[in-house]
């Protein structure tokens, strides 16, 4: 029950400065917002969370007697200022905000703008490599197609054609599933014990051979060469090893904002 109520502490506590900056721009844009913005204050001035004490400081009784649903509007508050703020450098956040915007313009249909909000959508997915991202995009878009087609000869040949991307793209999916369960599972040796049963490293080397490395998206691959660069270790194949770590260095350093999504692994490489 204390973790509950120190949830808007612990979240408050653990931004920066610069998002803490943005929090108050925008609580501050609506004058109803200053008992949230005090609030916001009198926590992240604290260095322990101490209810008590904060209440003993609030003026408003009307704000007082409705403090834990209070305290919920100021945790959903941040997390909407947070999202905000990620959202205009985050590839991910954007394109998930792009869903959410691709919906409303289907529902109101709006279909012109929709198709072309789904390829910009789509090309952004593809060079970033997130095809969990195109997969939810290819499902607007053939709803999009139905609608528009009717079930038209070239609306069932766009169609087919889109069925064929989503097979590429979900057996993409399915491999960059099973590299990361065999890599962490093969991480965890690695930290945990000195050596490997010698079966344990033929399933790895199985799922090595089934996965196309070549369809898998940005996270995928980096967890499949990771998992080789493993994999030779543990066989003794070193030169091997530190070839494909070096592959992932570049990798990362050569897709678009590599560095910047994936910086702890770039870093462990």
């Amino acid at each position: 029950f204390k973790r509950m109520n120190s949830a808007v502490f612990d979240l408050i506590k653990s931004m920066t400065k610069t998002e803490k900056r943005h929090f108050k721009v925008q609580a501050k844009t609506n004058p109803k917002n200053q008992n949230l913005v005090n609030l916001f204050d009198l926590i992240e001035s604290q260095d322990e969370y101490d209810e008590k004490a904060i209440k003993g400081k609030i003026k408003d009784p009307q704000f007082l007697k409705h403090f834990p649903v209070n305290k919920n509007r100021l945790y959903d508050f941040v997390l909407k200022s947070l999202r905000s703020y990620y959202s205009s450098y985050n590839t991910q956040t954007q394109l998930l905000n792009q869903l959410t915007e691709i919906e409303i313009l289907y529902a109101k249909k709006l279909y012109p703008e929709c198709s072309r909000r789904i390829q910009k959508a789509k090309a952004s997915a593809k060079d970033h490599g997130l095809n969990w991202v195109l997969y939810q995009l290819n499902h607007w878009q053939e709803k999009l197609l139905k609608e528009e087609g009717k079930f038209l000869k070239s609306s069932l040949e766009n169609l087919s054609n889109l069925h064929e991307e989503n097979e590429v793209v979900l057996k993409s999916l399915g491999d960059a599933n099973s590299v990361k369960f065999h890599y962490y599972k093969l991480l965890l040796h690695a930290r945990n014990v000195t050596t490997i049963e010698k079966f344990q490293l033929n399933e790895v080397q199985s799922a090595i051979i089934r996965v196309n490395s070549k369809e898998l998206d940005h996270d995928g691959y980096i967890n499949f060469l990771n998992l080789k660069a493993l994999y030779n270790y543990f066989i003794a194949r070193h030169e091997e090893s530190l070839r494909l770590y070096n592959d992932v260095v570049n990798f990362i350093e050569e897709i678009p904002d590599g560095v910047k999504d994936f910086n702890h692994t770039y870093f462990i490489a």
